[in-house]
């Protein structure tokens, strides 16, 4: 299981028999796919926090638009 920017990508593990795809995951199933991108992950967000060493946070505005 993976991201590729817009969409998740669900694939057998090495070794792993493919199954039939509804069997896995039966409709109404709930999956939760993590962004491993960070387009995708800050995309999401208006703000970031940074965090020093002593665990103070800093807002950091994100940049919008292209």
């Amino acid at each position: 299981m993976g991201t590729n920017q817009e969409h998740g990508i669900i694939a057998a593990e090495p070794g792993q028999a493919a199954a039939d795809i509804t069997t896995l995951f039966p409709l109404g199933a709930q999956l939760r796919i993590l962004p491993n991108h960070a387009c995708a992950t800050g995309a999401q967000h208006a703000v970031f926090y940074a965090c020093d060493k002593q665990g103070f946070t800093t807002p950091w505005a994100r940049l919008q638009g292209w």
